[in-house]
Protein backbone atom coordinates (compact mmCIF):
# COMPACT_ATOMS: atom_id res chain seq x y z
CA UNK A 1 0.00 0.00 0.00
CA UNK A 2 2.87 2.49 -0.52
CA UNK A 3 3.34 4.99 -2.76
CA UNK A 4 6.64 5.41 -2.69
CA UNK A 5 10.03 3.07 -1.69
CA UNK A 6 12.92 5.56 -0.52
CA UNK A 7 16.11 4.32 0.84
CA UNK A 8 19.28 6.58 0.61
CA UNK A 9 22.23 4.59 1.14
CA UNK A 10 25.55 5.66 0.26
CA UNK A 11 29.06 4.51 -0.05
CA UNK A 12 31.65 4.25 3.10
CA UNK A 13 34.87 2.76 1.92
CA UNK A 14 34.74 -0.83 1.20
CA UNK A 15 30.65 -0.23 2.55
CA UNK A 16 28.52 0.01 0.09
CA UNK A 17 25.07 -1.55 -1.42
CA UNK A 18 26.03 -4.34 -3.24
CA UNK A 19 22.85 -4.32 -5.83
CA UNK A 20 19.54 -2.87 -4.52
CA UNK A 21 17.31 -5.92 -4.50
CA UNK A 22 14.75 -4.11 -2.66
CA UNK A 23 14.45 -1.42 -4.74
CA UNK A 24 13.04 -4.37 -7.37
CA UNK A 25 11.36 -5.70 -5.15
CA UNK A 26 9.16 -2.47 -4.54
CA UNK A 27 9.08 -2.28 -8.41
CA UNK A 28 7.59 -5.88 -8.26
CA UNK A 29 4.29 -3.88 -6.32
CA UNK A 30 4.09 -1.30 -8.59
CA UNK A 31 5.84 0.92 -6.38
CA UNK A 32 8.31 3.70 -7.71
CA UNK A 33 11.45 3.69 -5.84
CA UNK A 34 14.32 6.38 -5.00
CA UNK A 35 17.84 5.33 -4.41
CA UNK A 36 21.32 6.89 -4.79
CA UNK A 37 22.83 7.55 -8.00
CA UNK A 38 26.39 5.34 -7.13
CA UNK A 39 26.96 1.72 -5.72
CA UNK A 40 24.60 -0.81 -6.76
CA UNK A 41 21.51 0.77 -6.71
CA UNK A 42 22.48 2.09 -10.22
CA UNK A 43 22.00 -1.32 -11.72
CA UNK A 44 18.51 -1.80 -10.25
CA UNK A 45 16.62 1.38 -10.56
CA UNK A 46 16.23 2.56 -14.43
CA UNK A 47 15.93 6.32 -13.75
CA UNK A 48 13.00 8.19 -14.70
CA UNK A 49 11.61 5.12 -15.94
CA UNK A 50 11.45 2.72 -12.38
CA UNK A 51 12.08 5.32 -10.13
CA UNK A 52 14.70 8.28 -9.82
CA UNK A 53 18.46 8.00 -8.81
CA UNK A 54 19.53 11.01 -6.77
CA UNK A 55 22.76 12.76 -4.66
CA UNK A 56 21.89 11.77 -1.67
CA UNK A 57 24.09 14.98 -0.06
CA UNK A 58 21.63 17.17 -2.10
CA UNK A 59 18.06 17.46 0.24
CA UNK A 60 16.63 19.70 -2.33
CA UNK A 61 16.87 17.53 -5.13
CA UNK A 62 15.84 14.15 -3.26
CA UNK A 63 12.70 16.29 -1.89
CA UNK A 64 12.44 17.55 -5.93
CA UNK A 65 12.16 13.57 -7.01
CA UNK A 66 9.80 12.55 -4.13
CA UNK A 67 7.36 15.61 -5.10
CA UNK A 68 7.66 14.39 -9.01
CA UNK A 69 6.14 10.66 -7.80
CA UNK A 70 3.68 11.55 -5.39
CA UNK A 71 2.13 14.85 -6.82
CA UNK A 72 3.07 14.27 -10.71
CA UNK A 73 2.60 10.63 -11.48
CA UNK A 74 6.43 11.03 -12.97
CA UNK A 75 6.77 7.43 -12.27
CA UNK A 76 3.90 4.94 -14.02
CA UNK A 77 3.22 1.31 -11.98
CA UNK A 78 3.13 -0.18 -15.02
CA UNK A 79 7.06 1.16 -15.70
CA UNK A 80 8.18 -0.42 -11.76
CA UNK A 81 6.31 -3.76 -13.06
CA UNK A 82 7.89 -4.20 -16.65
CA UNK A 83 11.62 -3.24 -14.97
CA UNK A 84 10.89 -5.64 -12.03
CA UNK A 85 9.58 -8.26 -15.26
CA UNK A 86 12.91 -7.52 -17.53
CA UNK A 87 15.11 -8.02 -14.56
CA UNK A 88 13.29 -11.01 -12.50
CA UNK A 89 15.99 -13.45 -10.54
CA UNK A 90 14.96 -16.50 -13.12
CA UNK A 91 15.02 -14.58 -16.18
CA UNK A 92 18.91 -13.12 -14.87
CA UNK A 93 20.30 -16.81 -14.02
CA UNK A 94 19.07 -18.14 -17.66
CA UNK A 95 21.16 -15.70 -19.29
CA UNK A 96 24.25 -16.06 -16.91
CA UNK A 97 23.93 -19.55 -17.45
CA UNK A 98 24.06 -19.14 -21.27
CA UNK A 99 26.89 -17.50 -20.90
CA UNK A 100 28.77 -20.07 -18.73
CA UNK A 101 27.61 -22.56 -21.37
CA UNK A 102 29.14 -20.57 -24.49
Amino acid sequence: SADLYLMLSRVCGDYFEGFGLSYLEANKYGIPVIGPNDGGPKEAIKDGFSGFLVNIFNPKEVAEKVYYILCRDAIKQSHCLEWAMQNDINLRAKEIRAIYES
